[in-house]
């Protein structure tokens, strides 16, 4: 979210209605780019949702800005550090789907695998 997150959540909603928290970063800083894992996984019924929420600080208050860019201008998506382009990615897996790995929270790369239970 580079220098202008402020907050983002990722969350899942089920067809009934329910929401989990699967990520919550309520003060988001643009040095905690990496990869955040589940302490334990979460089962999503079929027709979940997810959804990802950010909050922004394009304000005069924001002194990240004043080293690269200014406040208050309006921001599109872009690739520079001045510029927006908020995502994020969920990793997951199908029911009987064992796949025996540990990916590196910083890469994304797997670090190692479970010969007995990778396909």
């Amino acid at each position: 979210m580079h220098l202008r997150g402020k907050s983002f959540q990722i969350y899942a909603e089920s067809a009934e209605g329910k929401k989990t928290i699967l990520m919550n970063v309520p003060k988001y800083s643009f040095s905690w780019q990496q990869m955040y894992v589940l302490a334990e996984p979460v089962r999503l019924s079929p027709g979940t949702k997810v959804h990802y929420v950010a909050a922004y600080d394009n304000s005069s208050q924001n002194t990240a800005l004043f080293q690269y860019d200014t406040p208050d201008r309006e921001v599109t998506w872009g690739e520079r550090t001045i510029d927006e382009m908020m995502g994020g990615h969920v990793f997951y897996t199908h029911d009987g789907e064992h796949l025996g790995i540990v990916v590196d929270g910083n890469t994304g790369a797997v670090v190692s695998r479970n010969q007995t239970t990778a396909n």
